[in-house]
């Protein structure tokens, strides 16, 4: 189904299949986010476009991971690089609404829209895990997107979530600018080498709140060691386009390892490289088989882990 949210200038489509947006435009006559453009090409999966990012975010080895000496595979559930968790592809239900019989579209005057999804015990991963999404456009020109995984089972579990936006940007005039004190080094599948092999420390600036990331066409990387500011990790976009977007993670320094994926997307089917993912994950990929990664983000039976996110548009 898909769903409009119209609060005054402001508008937020949506799909409940993931809860995905399709688009937000904050107020400015065009959409910021470059989402699906119909159920079909959501259908197809390409580039998992502004996707909702639970139990886990980014790629597994082999789609298989090791729980306590119980070898699980995720394949089946999600893909052969076992990328990106469990509900992206799930229907999700709008909290608190009556939805009339037969109803395809959906039009809700309001600031906010919440949904929800359970993950099922399966071989893959243990469950079950309830999880809602929120998304709020309140305030003039802000998108507030809140994940929140509740461990619904009787053990401990590892739960890690992200999100996975598109922001519209002319490639060429684009400038990103992030603190962070360390690019993921992955191999030649996208997985992270081991240990603090994982790790190249970047050039020191001349203010690590505005280290600029150089925007190649084959960028597909995790940046770390995250500046917070009262909590915050911020990203800094100037989309080239005549506007601006900042894109704030709140961080948990005890929780994972948060980082800022940026892939340029070169490899979409429709329009590379005329969007880029700012990916704010509190993980970095294949955490399901890094054991000290793997112990930062259990999660206790009956508690909550959550991603809050703020993306704020000039």
């Amino acid at each position: 189904m898909i769903i409009q949210l119209t609060n005054g200038s402001q508008r937020l489509t949506l799909s409940t299949r993931g809860a995905t947006i399709f688009d937000w435009d904050p107020g400015i006559g065009t959409s910021v986010l470059d989402g699906y453009r119909s159920l079909a090409e959501q259908e197809e999966n390409d580039g998992f476009r502004n996707a909702v990012l639970a139990p886990w975010s980014n790629r597994t080895e082999d789609a298989t991971w090791d729980d306590d000496g119980v070898a699980r595979s995720t394949l089946g559930l999600t893909n052969a690089e076992g990328l990106h968790g469990l509900v992206w592809s799930a229907e999700f239900e709008v909290v608190s609404e009556t939805w009339p019989d037969g109803v395809v579209d959906y039009e809700i005057i309001g600031d906010h829209i919440e949904l929800a999804t359970t993950i099922p015990d399966s071989p893959a991963y243990p469950g079950p895990v309830d999880v809602r999404v929120r998304y709020d456009i309140s305030d003039s020109g802000k998108l507030g997107v809140r994940i929140a995984a509740r461990n619904a089972g009787g053990r401990e579990i590892p739960v890690a979530l992200g999100w996975h936006p598109y922001v519209r940007v002319e490639m060429a005039k684009a400038h990103l600018q992030l603190a962070a004190t360390h690019a993921i080094v992955t191999d030649d599948r996208l997985l992270p080498l081991p240990g603090e092999k994982a790790f190249r420390a970047l050039e020191k600036g001349l203010d690590r709140l505005s280290r600029e990331i150089s925007l190649d066409p084959d960028l597909d990387t995790g940046f770390t060691g995250l500046g917070v500011d009262r909590g915050w990790a911020t990203a800094h976009l100037d989309t080239g386009l005549g506007y601006e977007v900042e894109m704030s993670m709140k961080v948990d320094n005890g929780v994972g390892r948060p980082n800022f994926h940026v892939f340029t997307g070169a490899p979409l089917k429709r329009d590379p490289l005329k969007s880029l993912a700012l990916e704010p994950c509190l993980t970095m990929a294949n955490m399901l088989n890094r054991s000290e990664e793997k112990a930062r983000v259990m999660v206790q039976p009956g508690e909550t882990r959550t991603l809050e996110v703020e993306v704020v548009v000039r």
